[in-house]
């Protein structure tokens, strides 16, 4: 289980891309030239596929009769180098050769491939897009230079300071995830809360300094959420099972300070659950529309009454 960080700023983001340039087919390669195709292809072809190289498996594609390209392949697609030779009945000279060809075909049949995939809706486009963002984003982060404060040198410390470096350059992203492993206790939960809180203590009060040394406290929002939380009772492993319930906190310049809603009563259990009192999109719909000045409908089933934590 993982206690996972809504880092909420007030502005908008980019997207970004990748292509892959090795020269053999790769299993993510594989995968853009199964979903070009409209392919969908089972791990077996997968694998299969990526065996077969570049060439070869294009050549499987096309062959699959699934989709026709915008533009012709190389003219030279379904004709071998070898011309019906062996590989052992060549000269050491011509091998070279060879190998010259079959990476000049290679890198031609890539280049096509590419031009038909950026020329569709595919999921290299995308790809290619969030690369390219990426690229962008980080020298902007790079450019802001380092943070003064120092944060902890832990898996949720790292990722609070990579969130606190790209909110200080003013990248315009609304909305970070930073999450924090460890809270599936089913064992030894005490020994376990007591460090990953401790961490959780550590990385919360470095960010919290981090965003005070821009003046931006009071234009963040951290709110945590998790997937379930834990039953009351103990474990014969001096631990708890996942439940209904669970305490979430707040923070930032402009959260109004206090406990929301009531305690759970440890007397009245539902099948060994905590009863919870706060619906958790309540949480959200208060983000949407207190922070954001947007209408909460979107949740579905609401609206739901909004906290007064902002």
């Amino acid at each position: 289980m993982k206690l996972r960080f809504w880092i909420f700023s007030a502005f908008f983001v980019l997207h970004c891309l990748f292509i892959n340039s090795v020269l053999a087919a790769t299993i993510d390669e594989v995968r853009h030239m199964l979903s070009r195709t409209t392919f969908g292809g089972s791990w077996v072809d997968i694998q299969a596929l990526s065996n077969m190289g570049y060439e070869a498996a294009v050549k499987h594609l096309l062959h699959q009769g699934r989709k026709q390209p915008q533009t012709p392949p190389p003219d030279w697609i379904n004709q071998s180098p070898m011309q019906g030779k062996k590989r052992k009945q060549l000269s050491e000279a011509k091998r070279r050769a060879l190998r010259k060809e079959l990476r000049r075909r290679t890198m031609e049949l890539k280049a096509w491939w590419f031009r038909e995939m950026v020329q569709t809706d595919s999921p290299l486009t995308v790809q290619n897009d969030l690369h390219r963002s990426a690229q962008a984003l980080s020298r902007k982060v790079n450019a802001g230079g380092p943070l003064k404060t120092e944060f902890p040198k832990t898996p949720i410390g790292r990722n609070f300071e990579t969130a606190a470096r790209l909110i200080a350059s003013d990248t315009g992203i609304p909305v970070i995830n930073v999450s924090h492993g460890g809270f599936d206790t089913h064992a030894n939960q005490r020994a376990n809360h007591d460090r990953i809180l401790w961490q959780l203590a550590e990385a919360t009060a470095a960010f919290r300094l981090a965003m005070q040394e821009p003046g931006w406290w009071d234009r963040v929002l951290v709110m945590t959420y998790s997937e379930f939380g834990r039953r009351p009772a103990e474990n014969n492993s001096r631990g708890t099972e996942r439940g209904t319930a669970a305490p979430h906190f707040v923070l930032g310049g402009k959260v109004k300070g206090g406990i929301y809603g009531n305690q759970a009563s440890l007397a009245d259990l539902e099948k060994g659950d905590l009863k919870f009192n706060i619906d958790f999109r309540r949480l959200y719909a208060t983000v949407a529309r207190n922070w954001w000045g947007l209408n909460n409908s979107f949740l579905g089933g609401g609206p739901y009454a909004t906290l007064n934590f902002v």
